[in-house]
């Protein structure tokens, strides 16, 4: 019976530990993020991103396996807690680099002290932009970054 105790005791603090994982966790497929490489998630992204910046706890902003198409975004603080960004899947940027024109980054991150980004995927889709360039044509863009990091200490 002693053995059955301990193995009870351990599964239950297995068992809290991923309740309060899966408790300060933001899935972007939660807020609407689709993983099909070809819906605009870019909306999921930001409401995900605001719930987790404005949480009590310290939170993961969780993007799971598959492949999330996002336009340009900026995701702001300072947030209330450390911020962590799980990326599980990929994120990918639009097909056409053009959409870039008016935008500085595709992916920005502004004001966010102690950032971690762990894992997974960021493909900007630099190779049409390269292939304009290296193609002889005059009239690419000067380009945009892929990932900035702008004022974020730590």
């Amino acid at each position: 019976m002693t053995k059955l105790a301990a193995f009870s005791h351990r599964f239950f603090l297995v068992y809290i530990s991923m309740q309060i994982c899966i408790a300060t966790s933001y899935n972007v497929v939660d807020f609407g993020a689709i993983p099909d490489g070809k819906t605009d998630s870019t909306s999921a992204f930001l409401k995900a991103w605001t719930a987790a910046c404005n949480s009590d706890d310290e939170p993961t902003m969780l993007i799971p396996s598959g492949t999330f198409l996002v336009n340009s975004i900026s995701f702001n603080g300072p947030c209330k807690n450390q911020m962590k960004l799980q990326i599980s899947g990929t994120i990918v940027a639009p097909n056409s680099y053009k959409c870039f024109l008016s935008h500085q980054a595709w992916i920005k991150f502004h004001g966010v002290p102690r950032l971690l980004v762990v894992g997974g995927t960021i493909d900007a889709k630099g190779s049409n932009y390269w292939s304009c360039k290296t193609g002889g044509k005059t009239n690419c863009p000067y380009g945009a970054k892929s990932f900035t990091l702008q004022s974020c200490d730590d």
